[in-house]
């Protein structure tokens, strides 16, 4: 599927769900500009490649002249979010996305000893390669991405001159299959593996209004299990089977989205642009709500 034909259904969304579509910047479809009174904080959850679901809601978002003034972003929440923050559209991202190979981020061959299959160099590399040669501070919009110590077993939050791909490549760093990411001495590891939908490093920004996009799998119905990745993705998914537990405002989002996004799995390299068409049909169901919580 091309990217016009996704277009296409983007436009077949709106004439069933009309909406007052603004515009923010240049790069949008609308045409007249929202003033947000309120800030936005919006936190991007971990789902591998379920995660490009967020970019199709970052541009129903756009599309309706809702800006995020701060983002948190775990695993894949973290890429997409990093991207973002650096000045990219969502289109540029998908773009992008859309010629992503296995070899971009994997070696060829695995590691059969050491700490994980594959090394994090070319992860790291192939994020900068994208969003540049940045720190953290020098981002278009404040950002937090999350990762896990390996020794401490505590959650990290990424900020200030922090460099961007390689604390982005930790929060994304699967245990097992990349090795954890050195930063200043410190081993990280996946932040899902603590929190894999960090609001409360969003809630640090103090914003006025959170908004949370949970894109992990869901329980499904499958009854075998023939590859190792299979194997790893169901334990990770029996380890969070209690799901997310707001417990403490500072964990609890104003607004909760979770795209539809069936059983895909988080370790595909197809459906890409259905999952980009889900997160754009869940962001503008969320619209309406989302714009009065703003006023």
């Amino acid at each position: 599927m091309s990217i016009n034909i996704i277009r296409q259904r983007i436009i077949d969304v709106k004439k069933l769900k009309p909406y007052n579509y603004y515009i923010y910047s240049e790069r949008m479809l609308c045409t007249e500009m929202i003033y947000m009174k309120k800030k936005l904080g919006l936190v991007l959850g971990a789902g591998g490649a379920r995660g490009i679901a967020h970019i199709g809601l970052l541009q129903a978002f756009e599309e309706n002249g809702i800006v995020p003034d701060f983002i948190s972003g775990c695993s894949a929440g973290a890429i997409v979010g990093a991207c973002y923050c650096s000045g990219m559209s969502p289109e540029d991202i998908f773009a992008e996305v859309m010629k992503l190979k296995k070899n971009d981020i994997m070696d060829p061959i695995p590691v059969i000893a050491g700490q994980g299959l594959f090394s994090p160099d070319k992860m790291i590399s192939k994020i900068r390669s994208v969003i540049g040669n940045k720190r953290i501070c020098d981002l278009e919009k404040p950002f937090r991405p999350v990762a896990t110590d390996l020794i401490k077993g505590e959650l990290k939050i990424f900020e200030g001159r922090y460099d961007t791909a390689k604390a982005v490549a930790a929060s994304a760093c699967l245990p097992a299959v990349f090795e954890p990411v050195a930063i200043a001495g410190v081993q990280y590891i996946d932040g899902g593996v603590l929190r894999r939908l960090p609001v409360s490093a969003v809630r640090e920004m103090e914003p006025d209004v959170v908004v949370a996009v949970d894109v992990y799998p869901k329980d499904n119905n499958r009854t075998e299990y023939k590859y190792m990745i299979d194997v790893l993705e169901r334990a990770f998914e029996l380890l969070d089977k209690d799901g997310i537990n707001f417990k403490t405002k500072a964990e609890t989002p104003d607004v909760f989205i979770q795209p539809d996004l069936g059983d895909m799995s988080q370790y595909t390299f197809k459906g890409f642009e259905d999952a980009y068409y889900k997160g754009y049909e869940a962001g503008i169901e969320y619209i309406k709500e989302i714009k009065m919580l703003l006023e």
